[in-house]
């Protein structure tokens, strides 16, 4: 989509606009007056039929109780989304090969997102915006940038 007038076009050098929440992310490519949602990522929550595990409770002979253990997967769902997010962003990198990074991430997500850019990214990221943008139009975006 071409970039409105007022905001930054790129013409010079392109960019990756990273856009993440805790398990869903966008990015888009700003070049030459246009930005792109070139690639998006959801992981979703896992869905069981029941809670994993079993436990019984016994003493003197007798069954005092029994239950399941919930086993909490959030942990395990974020480090799936990272290692996605690395793998999408390594293959965004060597394809566009853009000159600068801009970072949209809740501030708890902040280091791990930085972690997962590609090797010699970390010093092409122009700003970090913290907040989740995920479902915002990109000239918010912009807009951002712009500030």
């Amino acid at each position: 989509m071409q970039i409105s007038n007022k905001y930054p076009q790129f013409d010079k050098s392109s960019a990756l606009l990273i856009v993440t929440g805790r398990q869903e992310a966008k990015i888009y490519l700003a070049t030459k007056g246009t930005i792109e949602e070139i690639d998006n990522l959801k992981v979703s929550n896992p869905r069981y039929s029941d809670r994993e595990g079993f436990f019984m409770n016994s003493g003197g002979g007798k069954t005092l109780g029994s239950g399941s253990v919930y086993e909490d997967h959030h942990e395990d769902v974020i480090k799936e989304f990272l290692k996605d997010l690395e793998n999408d962003l390594v293959e965004m990198d060597n394809k566009h090969q853009p000159e600068q990074y801009y970072l949209f991430t809740p501030d708890y997500m902040a280091k791990q997102v930085r972690d997962s850019l590609p090797n010699g990214a970390e010093n092409k990221v122009k700003l970090v915006v913290q907040g989740n943008y995920v479902k915002e139009h990109p000239f918010t975006l912009l807009d951002k940038i712009n500030q």
